[in-house]
């Protein structure tokens, strides 16, 4: 009969203990190597926040440059990170390397162009036709059978007019092909006269200013219309007006599907909601609006500066109410570009750049006169355009 030889229970126990030793060993290396990576990426980061913060760029190179012939009498835009030129004659779309996306021609006297987006139109100052085109070109044209004095574009292509009628005025919102969805009459002795409109990125809110007569003053009035299921339960689709005394709203704008500003003479007013919206916060302007400027993150006002050595301030909101910042700055402006936490301000030849604290940061002599500046999504890089070439730049 064989003998069975038992081994030694702590022979067997030690095997154990070293196996589940290196078990634990290799997981604690799966969990700790993605720690480590994390952590790394965090402080590569913040190194980079840091020197964007705190670097000051002296000079600039030109990384690409394509040449290009600008036409005398066009205008430029900044179009969704593209160029469009727009004139009398027609509208042309570029991107950063010159290269031509699309054109359409018109004849117009005073052509107005309103851009959300992916999306822009353009039409005549008192004319027929709004024309609707996206990045692959016209998608489609509206007529009206009586002048349009204003319009504006949703962020998916719908557009809303405001139409003189002769007694009165109406507006029309029309899809990108030019189908009617709304039409409502503006009485001007009941509303007052529409001052300005925008739609919401989906188009189901419109907010129109009105201005009116009261007495030997004027009013403004803010409404909002709601052409959602919610809205079929008020009567015209009307959920609410907001009234101010000796105002004049002359600038309105939508930011998301349920957020709102608008620019008067005396403040900066914000309005939430989806389906009713409400103002939220008021900001009093001291002084006289010189222009305004916005992205999604923020809105700035340009005021003239009190302080001496500087024309302009920009004052910097967020859509909570809260400042964000202030940039003062001299000499007159041609735009004023709201990026990447930085606020870059250009005119004729002339450009400088500053972070929300007002702290300049590059500033610099183009030597020919800046037709269009275009940022991109990399903090130091710009896209100029010039009256011969269009130059891809790195701050240094």
């Amino acid at each position: 009969m064989a003998e069975i030889t038992k081994m030694p229970r702590r022979k067997e126990q030690s095997d154990v203990d070293k196996v589940e030793r290196r078990i634990r060993s290799h997981k604690v290396r799966k969990v700790t190597w993605p720690i480590v990576i994390i952590v790394i990426a965090l402080l590569v980061w913040i190194m980079i926040e840091v020197n964007n913060a705190t670097r000051v760029y002296t000079d600039y190179s030109v990384e690409k440059e394509v040449g290009w012939s600008a036409a005398a009498d066009a205008e430029y835009m900044d179009y969704d990170g593209k160029l469009l030129t727009y004139s009398k004659d027609g509208a042309s779309c570029y991107n950063a390397a010159g290269k031509s996306l699309w054109n359409i021609t018109y004849q117009m006297q005073e052509p107005v162009v309103r851009e959300n987006g992916e999306y822009v139109a353009i039409a005549d100052y008192n004319g027929n036709v709004i024309y609707v085109m996206n990045l692959d070109g016209k998608q489609g044209e509206i007529s009206t059978s009586m002048p349009v004095k204003n319009f504006c574009v949703s962020k998916n292509g719908i557009v809303a007019a405001l139409v003189d009628n002769g007694n009165n005025m109406s507006i029309s919102i029309f899809d990108t092909k030019g189908k009617e969805l709304v039409y409502f009459k503006v009485s001007m002795q009941e509303s007052g006269y529409p001052y300005a409109m925008a739609l919401s990125d989906n188009a189901k809110l419109i907010g129109i200013s009105y201005l009116y007569l009261d007495g030997d003053g004027y009013k403004s009035r803010m409404s909002f219309y709601n052409f959602d299921d919610v809205g079929g339960n008020y009567t015209d689709n009307w959920v609410g007006t907001f009234e101010y005394e000796d105002e004049i709203i002359s600038s309105v704008h939508f930011v998301n599907n349920s957020t709102c500003f608008a620019v008067s003479d005396k403040k900066l007013t914000i309005y939430k909601g989806k389906n009713v919206p409400e103002c939220t916060d008021e900001i009093a302007l001291s002084e006289e609006v010189q222009s305004v400027h916005y992205n999604e993150e923020m809105v700035g006002v340009v005021v003239p500066c009190e302080k001496e050595g500087a024309d302009y301030t920009i004052m910097l909101y967020d859509y909570s109410g809260k400042e964000k910042g202030k940039v003062s700055f001299t000499g007159d402006y041609k735009d004023i570009i709201l990026a990447n936490d930085r606020v870059t301000v250009y005119g004729g030849s002339i450009c400088a750049m500053y972070n929300l604290d007002g702290e300049r940061k590059f500033r610099s002599d183009f030597i020919h006169s800046v037709l269009l500046l275009l940022p991109t999504e990399e903090y130091t890089e710009y896209v100029v355009v010039l009256k011969n070439k269009i130059q891809t730049i790195e701050l240094r």
